[in-house]
């Protein structure tokens, strides 16, 4: 006699172990991607607090120099053609130095600068994703400028920038 075997059908390919794991690799990932655009968030508020710290800083030296210059008459007055970065106690670690008038391409991002032909502060961002200037312009220029009594520096965005939804003044 001879026996027939009888087949269960045809095989499953979507085993209920493969759709499990397949759902847990596209929650991993998702939530991996959800990870990494709030990092990158954080980090471009990080960035955006060191920006308003050194500019604070160097507003403080300027005024720090010009109130130590008034206290000594015999000292000669402040000019804004000096590098404003000579003035802190401590340059940022991102501070890339002195460049001339088209130089600036040369500027890694998330640097500062300081422009002799110009007499202005620079900074190129990290991530230009969120930043906008009139120009167009890749970089924040703040133009170093005496005060109407010649006395003081002042630090003054050369246009109106914006970044993350946020003005740069």
């Amino acid at each position: 006699m001879v026996a027939v075997h009888i087949g269960r059908g045809p095989k499953r390919v979507w085993s209920s172990r493969v759709l499990e794991w397949s759902l847990m690799v596209a929650l991993i990932l998702g939530l991996a991607g959800v990870f990494w655009r709030q990092a990158r968030v954080v980090q471009a508020q990080a960035e955006w607090a060191t920006v308003r710290g050194t500019l604070g800083a160097l507003r403080v030296a300027f005024v720090a120099e010009h109130v130590r210059r008034n206290s000594v008459p015999t000292q000669a007055r402040l000019s804004p053609q000096n590098n404003p970065f000579e003035l802190l106690e401590r340059r940022p670690p991102n501070y890339q130095g002195e460049i001339g008038a088209g130089e600036h391409l040369a500027v890694r991002p998330g640097s500062w600068v300081f422009e002799r032909d110009c007499v202005c502060v620079g900074y190129l961002p990290n991530d230009a994703e969120g930043f906008e200037s009139a120009s167009g312009d890749a970089m924040a220029w703040f133009a170093v400028s005496p005060s109407a009594s010649g006395g003081l520096l002042l630090l003054s965005a050369k246009e109106a920038y914006a970044w993350q939804g946020q003005r740069i003044d």
